[in-house]
């Protein structure tokens, strides 16, 4: 799955239309508008007052690193699923991520704080579904 940022700051425009409240981070300076990201994982709760409970998808930044971002600040221009991601539903929360992000119970903290094991299993992860992305596996 492959999406392309529409908006990299939500507006007070954007905001009342997707029903968000009024505090809430609003910021997405590390992605760009116009730019593809291969989508690593999708996160969706419905009853999450962030956001609206709209889903979410988790790219690769510009800056390298792993961002949760909400997916109407996209539009989606690949929509094949990918093949490395295993379905789950906790609760009221559905995911679909690679087995990693279920294998480490603190994938999304480990990587931010550096933990090497994780740093380098995110490269992996990046590197395989960019390769998907690009149909080297097909």
């Amino acid at each position: 799955m492959k999406v392309r940022c529409l908006k990299n700051l939500i507006d007070d425009d954007l905001a009342e239309k997707v029903g968000l409240p009024d505090c809430g981070f609003r910021n997405y300076q590390s992605v760009t508008v116009g730019k593809e990201y291969v989508v690593l994982g999708l996160s969706y709760d419905p009853i999450a007052e962030y956001h609206a409970g709209k889903p979410f998808v988790d790219i690769k930044n510009d800056n390298g690193d792993l961002s949760t971002v909400p997916i109407y600040m996209f539009e989606v221009v690949d929509e094949t699923v990918s093949m490395y991601w295993q379905v789950k539903f906790n609760g009221d929360l559905l995911t679909l991520y690679p087995e990693s992000f279920y294998r480490y119970e603190y994938y999304h903290e480990d990587l931010a704080d550096g933990v090497p094991e994780i740093k380098a299993d995110f490269e992996r992860l990046c590197q395989e579904f960019e390769q998907e992305s690009n149909g080297a596996l097909h």
